[in-house]
C-alpha cells in the first residue's frame, strides 16, 4: 500500500540527490582553492597575540627569563608582577618561558631574583645581563 510507495519513491529519488550534493561538494572544493591561491605566500604573518607593551613603551631595566608553576593562577602572576614591578615582555616560547623586565632600572637584580625564586607561582627564574 501506502508505505510500500514511500521507499520506492525514495529509492528513486535519491540518485538525483547524490549528483547534486557531489556537485556541491565539488563547488566547495573548488572555492576553497580559489581563496588559498588569493592569499599572498611568504608574506610575515602577525602572530596569534598582542603584547600588552612594546619594547619602546617599557621601561629599560634589569630583565629576568622566568617559567611559571602549572597551578599558577593568572591573578597571582598579576599580584607578583604588581609587588615586584615588573612587566612580561616576551613569551611564553615554546618551553614555557616568559621574559619579565623591571619597571625601574635601579632595582637589585639579585633580591629580585631571590624574591622570585621564593616565590610558589614561579618554577625557576634566572636574570638576564
Amino acid at each position: 500500500g501506502g508505505t510500500t510507495g514511500g521507499w520506492r519513491r525514495a529509492l528513486v529519488e535519491t540518485p538525483l540527490r547524490i549528483p547534486a550534493l557531489l556537485g556541491f561538494q565539488a563547488a566547495a572544493i573548488a572555492c576553497s582553492i580559489a581563496l588559498l591561491a588569493f592569499v599572498p605566500s611568504g608574506q610575515p604573518t602577525a602572530p596569534p597575540y598582542a603584547l600588552l607593551a612594546t619594547e619602546s613603551e617599557v621601561t629599560p631595566g634589569p630583565s629576568w627569563r622566568v617559567r611559571l608553576a602549572p597551578d599558577a593562577t593568572e591573578p597571582a602572576i598579576r599580584r607578583l608582577l604588581l609587588r615586584e614591578r615588573l612587566s612580561i615582555v616576551g613569551g611564553p616560547t615554546e618551553t614555557g618561558v616568559y621574559t619579565l623586565v623591571a619597571q625601574d632600572a635601579d632595582v637589585s637584580p639579585a633580591e629580585v631574583t631571590e624574591r622570585l625564586l621564593r616565590a610558589e607561582l614561579i618554577a625557576f627564574a634566572v636574570h638576564q645581563p
